[in-house]
């Protein structure tokens, strides 16, 4: 995902000029959207209303019983809730001063969220825009990158519509660049804010073995920037890793 910022003035030391990030979100999700949205990722066989209950009391738990003993509470490798001391003193033995310090519960980052970080890439507005892909998935796929043998492959992403016109081409990595795929053209869809192109599933696959499981696609994106004044054509590669699945 490509998460987009603008940059606002402020002053650093000595007056000189700096700027600062202003993030641009996509929106927001409500509570009700928010557990659909899980209960068709998870592939849970239950009701938002039982969805709402189970996480509600989950998280009310976590932040009433932290409040009451100060103990961090973990969940997974996700997140833990926190209570910390906010505020500058001015001595060591110096107490509390609400008119001057805070207490905050802070929900932290932990590991396992840390890592999905990996996949937002941070993109100033002032900039050109760069076609992003963000999943690779096949039609009948049983969740996000995963890819099922022969079937028509997707592509998702953000921006690929910048592209003006774009082709795309697979190669298979497995210790080495393996092309197993002839470049075609991207036709592009967007649904939702998401847009996505399907592509032929790349003969070439079959004959590279071993070929089940964890496996590395490269996908290279060729364009021509709708913005572009000459006509030429750009590419951006991706490493993106996929499961593939019979």
């Amino acid at each position: 995902m490509q998460l987009e910022f603008k940059l606002l003035k402020g002053k650093g030391k000595g007056g000189v000029q700096k700027y600062r990030p202003s993030t641009l979100h996509n929106g927001l999700y409500e509570t009700e959207q928010v557990l659909e949205e899980a209960i068709k990722y998870s592939g849970l066989s239950t009701s938002p209303e039982v969805c709402k209950s189970v996480v509600a009391a989950v998280l009310n738990s976590m932040i009433s019983n932290t409040l009451k003993d100060g103990i961090t509470r973990r969940f997974d490798n996700l997140f833990e809730i926190q209570l910390d001391v906010n505020g500058s003193f001015d001595a060591e033995d110096e107490p509390f001063d609400s008119k001057r310090h805070s207490v905050k519960v802070n929900i932290r980052a932990l590991q396992g969220l840390k890592k999905k970080l990996k996949g937002v890439v941070p993109v100033n507005v002032k900039r050109r825009p760069v076609p992003h892909i963000g999943n690779i998935t096949s039609t009948g796929a049983p969740g996000e990158n995963k890819v099922k043998k022969g079937e028509t492959i997707i592509i998702e992403g953000e921006r690929l519509s910048a592209s003006g016109k774009a082709q795309v081409a697979i190669f298979y990595m497995n210790g080495g660049n393996e092309p197993c795929s002839t470049t075609c053209d991207a036709n592009i869809v967007s649904t939702g804010g998401v847009e996505r192109c399907e592509i032929p599933w790349p003969a070439g696959l079959d004959s590279i073995a071993p070929f089940y499981g964890e496996r590395t696609i490269k996908v290279e994106w060729r364009y021509v920037p709708v913005w572009s004044e000459t006509g030429a054509w750009r590419t951006v590669q991706y490493g993106h890793k996929v499961e593939i699945v019979e």
